[in-house]
C-alpha cells in the first residue's frame, strides 16, 4: 500500500496530513476476514517524514489447545520514519510515495498471540482419544 506524500513534502515543517485507509492485506497462512482498516497520521519534518498508524483487523487463526479456528481482533499502532535521503534509519520516499505495506504485514504478525486460545476456560483436546472437551455436555 502506497500512501502519496507529495504534497506534504511541499509544504512547511510540521505540516501534518491525516486520513483512513481500508485494504485488503495478503499475508502467507493467515486468512483475513476483512480488509486492514487503519488511519494515519504523518507530519513532515526538516529532511524526513515521520508516520503514527493506527490498523485493526480480524483474522481467523486457529487455538492452540482444541485447534478449532477462530476469529482474532489484530489492533496495533506503530511509527515509522521515511526518508529522501540514502540511509539504513529511515524508510525509503520513492516518487513522492511512501509503501507501508510491509510495515502492515509485520505489525500484524508481531501482534498476534504466541499460544492463541479461542477462549480462556478451553479445555483442549482428549490426551487420549484427541475429542475436543468443549464439546461436551
Amino acid at each position: 500500500m502506497k500512501l502519496n506524500v507529495k504534497n506534504l513534502l511541499s509544504q512547511e515543517i510540521g505540516s501534518i496530513q491525516e486520513d483512513r485507509f481500508s485494504h485488503p492485506l495478503k499475508i502467507e497462512d493467515l486468512e483475513l476476514i476483512e480488509p486492514i482498516e487503519g488511519k494515519y497520521r504523518l507530519i513532515r519534518l526538516e529532511k524526513s517524514i515521520v508516520g503514527h498508524f493506527y490498523i485493526r483487523l480480524i483474522a481467523k487463526i486457529n487455538c492452540a489447545r482444541c485447534l478449532l479456528d477462530f476469529d482474532f481482533m489484530v489492533e496495533a499502532e506503530f511509527d515509522r520514519e521515511f526518508s529522501q535521503l540514502p540511509g539504513e534509519e529511515f524508510l525509503p520516499i520513492k516518487d513522492f510515495k511512501i509503501d507501508i505495506e510491509e510495515s502492515l504485514r509485520e505489525e500484524v504478525l508481531l501482534a498476534l498471540p504466541i499460544k492463541p486460545l479461542c477462549d480462556e476456560g478451553c479445555k483442549g483436546l482428549c490426551p487420549s482419544c484427541g475429542r475436543n472437551l468443549n464439546l461436551e455436555d
